[in-house]
């Protein structure tokens, strides 16, 4: 394995840092909501004026309030950009940053406008009927792309034009709704639109006809040529596979190639480096495997030859960013509980770790001599700051939450390594709760994570916030069970096949040897979590012997035998589960499905569960209410009708931070 060179010390294994207390205020799910949540942060072609929008929910009208702020770099005051009210997003600069670009609602939808950078003067650019999703604009100015969703398949009003009043679907494949949306007969096109001094003078879109959505664009530094990534596959074939490629189109002879068509798995999210000379992207060799090891590989747009620069790398590569000269590339990637920055040459594809906090980071841009970073802990939530590459030092920009962060006490949050049961080595983040006094004894919760290869890392949730936990009184124990990005490609791989193996074992090493520290009552623990960990809820149900007291499962997987057929992606059951319960020899189905251990269910449990959920239906969380009922355990199901997998309104989010606490209250 290729060493990897970091430029800090590495953490010691027992590490607590907390942020200074200013105030006797705790954190609460009302302060949570509004913290300002900050994204979006783009920076001007000579790095000295920076661009985000900050998006803060606003409860009583059930939205939430977007704006843009701007800033001069490196140590301006941020202020409001544009008109406020204009719920814009999305800013981009323009003609060498004399204008800005933005999304804007128009006659109800979305539309890219223009504006002078001081947000004076701003001018519609598009007209598209379904409205605009992305876009991106030409160094010079002269070409705008973006995607906009445009009917390609019948619906059965189509059909049957005299049965106005139906709303029936005819179905006759899979692949018919995703995560929180039913097919809506259309696919993400793309057009451009040909500027002369920044009037549009034509649109037209490239790939009319195509039954395929078109994302991830990026234009070479000249503006001749667009890459983007598609997956050409409908129906059965789209639900089965990863298989999804990057394009590079050529405007002037409308040429078009498909320069992945020899990788099998995700190939996607395609950056022209600053000379235009090669194109980078990341890549998975496996197809049907979302979590497969992201490569970082770059194409040379002269020779055609194609390589990977973290073959060596244990760990998948994201957010790419060329550095200046175009030598090499910074790019993200876990790292034991954490989302670092690192960089690589292409000479040597020695990997180096440039970052070391206790935090994830979680974008990289050029800003001239530095890189602008986003951040988050387990302390704030993100943020962006200016990293000098020389001194490591950081110096934070975006500082809208400051003030409201300096009045909110903060819990210790502590770095652990548990031995798990097969002799190795387990990450455990511990939160403590603000004024943690050693001599007490407080209750805990075991918070099992989704993916399920997604990191415990240091991130800041809205809905699953260590902080607010802790703040109510809890001890949390955060693990990263087998199956997370970090610790290793084998750690990763772990989990697929044996979902309620190791990764349960990992479960109670980690609440084990928690448990036996004098200030956590071992009589009061609690087991929460969402997705796969609303699945490891159900699951430890069924064997927790006596550990828990209560337990919370938002969306969690019930019963693997209904949900493998109704779930959205079967490339994702087929690789995690494998085989369905028909074929042969498909043990893992059966094995690890929660809803065969209900007899041994002894323990009260409130279900959460979105009616849009289509990755994990409604039925599961009916299904495992309805036993639990059937049990005669106390139970309680926070259906909500108008969510799916999350929990995006405003007013849905706080009555879930209400009830969930009110069930620990009653519970634990």
């Amino acid at each position: 394995m290729m060493r990897i060179t970091s430029l800090f010390s590495l953490a010691v294994c027992a590490l607590a840092f907390s942020l200074p207390s200013h105030s006797a205020e705790n954190l609460s799910p009302e302060k949570l909501l509004a913290l300002a949540r900050i994204d979006g942060a783009t920076l001007s072609p000579k790095g000295d004026k920076l661009l985000y929008q900050v998006n803060i929910p606003n409860i009583k009208d059930n939205r939430s309030a977007r704006s843009l702020f701007a800033c001069t770099l490196p140590s301006g005051i941020p202020t409001p950009w544009g008109n406020p009210q204009a719920n814009a997003s999305q800013p981009a600069f323009v003609d060498n940053g004399s204008k800005v670009a933005f999304v804007q609602n128009a006659n109800g939808a979305p539309q890219v406008f223009l504006a002078n950078a001081d947000g004076s003067n701003p001018v519609q650019l598009t007209q598209a009927p379904n409205g605009v999703g992305s876009f991106v604009f030409s160094a010079s100015g002269n070409k705008l792309v973006f995607s906009s969703d445009v009917k390609t398949t019948p619906d059965v009003h189509d059909r049957y034009p005299d049965l106005d009043k139906v709303s029936a679907r005819i179905i006759d494949d899979l692949d018919y709704r995703h995560w929180d949306d039913w097919d809506d007969y259309a696919s993400t096109h793309l057009f451009v639109a040909e500027l002369n001094n920044f009037a549009v003078s034509n649109t037209r879109e490239l790939f009319p006809g195509e039954p395929y959505d078109f994302e991830g664009m990026a234009l070479s530094p000249d503006g001749a040529s667009l890459a983007f990534t598609t997956k050409k596959m409908q129906g059965m074939a789209a639900a089965s596979s990863t298989n999804t490629d990057v394009y590079l189109f050529n405007f002037s002879g409308a040429q078009l190639r498909n320069i992945t068509a020899n990788n099998k798995g995700y190939d996607k999210d395609p950056v022209f480096s600053p000379d235009g000379k090669f194109l980078a992207y990341t890549s998975m060799k496996e197809d049907g495997y979302e979590a497969d090891k992201a490569l970082l590989r770059v194409y040379d747009l002269q020779s055609g030859t194609d390589v990977s620069l973290t073959d060596n790398f244990s760990e998948s590569a994201s957010g790419l960013c060329w550095m200046a000269d175009a030598s090499g590339l910074y790019f993200l990637a876990p790292h034991e509980g954490t989302e670092q920055v690192f960089a690589v040459k292409m000479k040597d594809k020695n990997v180096r770790m440039l970052t070391n906090a206790e935090a994830d980071y979680t974008s990289v841009q050029l800003a001239g001599k530095e890189l602008l970073l986003g951040k988050m802990s387990m302390l704030f939530p993100r943020t962006y700051v200016l990293f000098n590459t020389t001194t490591r030092e950081e110096n934070e920009i975006t500082t809208n939450n400051r003030a409201a962060l300096a009045n909110i006490r903060t819990g210790k949050v502590e770095k652990n390594w548990v031995k798990t049961s097969d002799g190795k080595k387990e990450l455990v983040w511990v939160i403590f709760p603000p004024d943690f006094d050693p001599a007490r004894k407080y209750p805990a919760l075991l918070y099992c994570q989704g993916g399920p290869q997604s990191p415990v890392s240091q991130f800041y949730s809205f809905r699953w916030n260590f902080q607010l936990m802790a703040a109510s009184g809890y001890v949390v124990i955060a693990p990263n069970r087998r199956g997370l990005p970090g610790f290793g490609k084998e750690w990763n791989d772990a989990i697929a096949g044996d979902w309620g193996g190791q990764a349960i074992n990992d479960y109670f090493s980690a609440v084990d040897s928690i448990s036996k520290r004098p200030y956590v009552d071992a009589a009061r623990i609690g087991a929460v979590g969402a997705s796969y960990g609303g699945y490891s809820v159900y699951y430890l149900a069924g064997c927790h012997n006596k550990r828990f007291k209560t337990f919370v499962s938002h969306c969690g997987l019930f019963n693997l035998e209904s949900w493998y057929t109704m779930t959205d992606e079967l490339f994702f059951s087929k690789h995690d589960i494998g085989k369905a319960y028909w074929e042969k020899d498909a043990a893992s189905i059966g094995k690890f499905s929660p809803h065969r251990m209900v007899g041994n269910w002894d323990t009260p449990m409130l279900v959460i569960h979105g009616e849009r959920d289509y990755r994990v239906p409604v039925s599961e969380g009916m299904q495992a209410y309805g036993a639990a009922r059937m049990k005669n355990l106390r139970a309680r199901f926070l259906y909500i009708p108008d969510e799916g997998h999350w929990v995006l309104k405003p007013q849905n989010a706080l009555l879930w931070h209400r009830e969930f606490f009110r069930w620990l209250g009653e519970t634990l």
